[in-house]
Order: structure tokens, then C-alpha cells, then sequence
């Protein structure tokens, strides 16, 4: 099975101070429902409050293949994240968060061979974090495979020493690493994926995306890079969020049930990176934060 952990959101998206689209959102939300799209069995564990706006998100979750079982209710409204596009068609936001300050997650039982994403401002929460490490700490000695991605914006220099000593501390638990150059430039002061990659350290996989310049994987065997696709995108929002959906069906596809398997395969690694941008690619042409459902289509015939 594979379970995203993260925060949900109901994204409303803005061009030019104009609404363009509403829709589910948050990072592991947007890598769910397209992993749910290409058939592949997922499970979302998040919270949500217990409102209209909640039972929109529970009914596109299911609609899109995607087990609900582990989203935890409370008694508030659902959390709202305005998105503005600038002119490169990449977000800025504003949230409006509603979850209460007593919050416990609800988390399923991980067997060897599970693979694990969690990701953004869930990741380095306090209120839920000594559940979660428990959680992951636990996961990863059962024999899941554990994926993590940064995708925190720190807007505030009181907060980055905190927020860089947490988003290390995930880094160091995690199997594979996926982030852009914005996220690791925040982190470690760098802006080479070979230099996170000595930062990182251990025997790991680092996915480096690089926005318009392409992404980059690395491990202590081999390094591979690609372009970006030449596209003129309308949102870049999801695009971070798909790559991570592609690795999630690659690993799956595969049957890599541990870490040793992933690094010593170049090629699948090779693949995983072409397919990853392909992802993001899709995403990045309409207002949605998910591959489309003619995209999702042929990944699957392929597969078969």
C-alpha cells in the first residue's frame, strides 16, 4: 500500500485578482489523487474539519480511487489556501487554517514493503509531530520504504533555524528525498543537487527538481539529469506533487520493497526521473493539481 501524509486544503486559484478554479489541494492531497488515477491502491491520512466543504473533498478523494479511512475529523470548518499566480504562473499563497489546537492523528499499521510520502508544513508541525516521528520511526523498522519532501516556504527568519534543525531531522529518517532547489537552498545553502546530495549523506536517493531547468536524481552510484518539457504552463502548482506521484507509481510498478533495489537499478532510476517530469509536465498545462484523466489513461495501458 502506499499512504501520503499530509495537510488538506480547498485550493481557490487566482489569475490576475480573478478566480479561476477551486479545488482540493494540499501537497500529499495533489500526489494522492493522481497515484489513485493511474491505479495504483493509496491511502490519504490527513485531517479535515466536518464541514460542506470536507464532504466535497471526501467524495473527489473517493471518486478518485483514493482510501479515506485514515483522515481524521474535527469540529471546525475546513482549512482554505488562496493561491495567486503571478506572471510565470507560479503561486503564492494565502491560508486560512481552522484545525483545532488538540489534534491526533488516526494512523493504520505499516508491513515491509508499504511506501510512505510525507511532506510540507504537515511534516514540521508541532502539535502532531511526536506522533508522527513515532509513527515513521516505526514504519521505517517494519520495512516500508519512506519518501519525503520539504515543499515549506519560510517567509519569517525568526523561524528558519527551527523549521531547517525539523525538515533535517525528516531528511535524516527518509529513504528518498525528493525537493526543488528552493527547498534545499533554504536548508543546506546550496544550489547544486550534488552538493545537497553530500549534505544528505547515507545511502539515499535524492530527486532534485529545478523548475523550468529539469530535475536531477542522485544517489552514492549514479547520477542523471533531464530537461524540463517545453511547455507554456497555466499553473505550476501541482507540478512538485506529481513528480512525487510518478516516483510512488514507478516504485510500485516495480515491486521495490526496499531502498538497496532502488539504488542499484539505474535504469528504473533513469526511468523514474523521465517519467517524473512527464508528470509534472501534464499537470502544469490546466488549473488542476492532478494528471488528467486521458494522461492517466495511457500510463495505465502501458502497465498492462
Amino acid at each position: 500500500m502506499i499512504y501520503t501524509l499530509g495537510e488538506t486544503v480547498y485550493d481557490i486559484v487566482f489569475k490576475n485578482a480573478i478566480p479561476q478554479k477551486s479545488l482540493p489541494g494540499g501537497s500529499a492531497l495533489n500526489t494522492s489523487v493522481s497515484v489513485g488515477r493511474v491505479a495504483k491502491d493509496v491511502c490519504f491520512i490527513s485531517e479535515l474539519g466536518n464541514d460542506y466543504v470536507a464532504q466535497i473533498i471526501i467524495d473527489f478523494l473517493a471518486d478518485n480511487n483514493v482510501n479515506t479511512d485514515y483522515i481524521t475529523r474535527y469540529d471546525c470548518n475546513t482549512s482554505i489556501a488562496l493561491a495567486f499566480l503571478n506572471e510565470q504562473n507560479d503561486a503564492s499563497y494565502i491560508f486560512h487554517k481552522n484545525l483545532p489546537l488538540q489534534r491526533k492523528l488516526t494512523l493504520p499499521i505499516i508491513k515491509r514493503g508499504d511506501v510512505i510520502i510525507f511532506s510540507s508544513s504537515f511534516a514540521v508541525n508541532m502539535q502532531i509531530r511526536q506522533q508522527l516521528m513515532e509513527f515513521l520511526i516505526s514504519a521505517r523498522n517494519e520495512g516500508a520504504i519512506i519518501i519525503y519532501d520539504p515543499n515549506v516556504r519560510i517567509k519569517s527568519t525568526d523561524d528558519k533555524e527551527k523549521l531547517v534543525a525539523l525538515m533535517r531531522e525528516n531528511i535524516a529518517i527518509a529513504h528518498i528525498v525528493k525537493g526543488s532547489d528552493d527547498d534545499f537552498a533554504a536548508i543546506y545553502n546550496e544550489s547544486l543537487g550534488s552538493s545537497v546530495f553530500e549534505k544528505i549523506g547515507g545511502e539515499k536517493v535524492l530527486f532534485y527538481t529545478k523548475n523550468k531547468e529539469g530535475a536531477e536524481v542522485h544517489t552514492s552510484k549514479s547520477m542523471f539529469d533531464s530537461k524540463a518539457m517545453n511547455i507554456i504552463p497555466l499553473s505550476t502548482i501541482g507540478a512538485g506533487d506529481n513528480f512525487t506521484a510518478a516516483i510512488l507509481y514507478m516504485l510500485k510498478e516495480h515491486s521495490i520493497s526496499t531502498i538497496d533495489l532502488l539504488i542499484n537499478n539505474q535504469a528504473l532510476l533513469h526511468d523514474i526521473l523521465e517519467l517524473g517530469i512527464s508528470f509534472a509536465g501534464n499537470v502544469c498545462q490546466s488549473f488542476d493539481n492532478f494528471i488528467d484523466f486521458d494522461f492517466a489513461q495511457s500510463i495505465r495501458e502501458v502497465s498492462k
